[in-house]
């Protein structure tokens, strides 16, 4: 126990008793301009639980999760399926390039994103389009209600999948072949 001792003492200064005051904190009435801190325990959640930003942001950081969750699993799954038909050297340097997303530090990421999606001309998605005549001026993207979100969340499918893919591609490769040689012959 003594060796235990200076660990657990850092995560009682460190977690525990900041989470234990901040959990007392949100069941009292605070104000900065008044001092008294009277209990009125569940009455601040259902505030928080009842106002109509916290309710749209729910639902707005709920569809998030849920693109993104849904994206990583499609993808990875299609591309894991892909990657297994291919064979040799032509396997590897797929498999090379499809992980470098998830390799890329999060700034390259996010500086690579933001030239794509750059509000001006100057921007690669704006330029595409502009030049292929689907849209006639520059379009901030990410400024639309809907679609930003939607392409932030692809940015993160982007950079998440390729761990999806890791993992569907093990799992598909501990399958015996057998298996897969009788359900051809059962006509699965």
């Amino acid at each position: 126990w003594l060796l235990v001792a200076p660990a657990g003492i850092i995560i009682a200064v460190l977690v525990l008793y900041p989470t234990a005051v901040s959990l007392i904190g949100s069941l009292q009435h605070y104000s900065l301009t008044d001092q008294d801190r009277s209990f009125v325990f569940l009455r601040n959640y259902l505030d928080v639980l009842s106002d109509s930003a916290f309710q749209r942001a729910a639902v707005t950081t709920a569809m998030y999760f849920v693109a993104i969750s849904v994206g990583v699993l499609v993808v990875g799954l299609g591309v894991a399926l892909w990657l297994q038909t291919l064979r040799g050297w032509v396997r590897g340097v797929a498999l090379c390039v499809i992980i470098l997303p998830w390799a890329v530090p999060g700034t390259v990421s996010g500086l690579l994103w933001s030239f794509i999606f750059t509000p001006t001309g100057l921007g690669l998605l704006n330029s595409s389009l502009t030049s292929l005549h689907v849209i006639e001026t520059s379009q901030a993207w990410l400024n639309m209600p809907g679609v930003g979100l939607m392409l932030i969340a692809l940015t993160v499918v982007w950079g998440g999948s390729p761990l999806g893919v890791v993992i569907f591609l093990a799992a598909l490769e501990g399958i015996p072949r057998d298996l897969y040689a009788q359900s051809l012959i059962d006509g699965a």
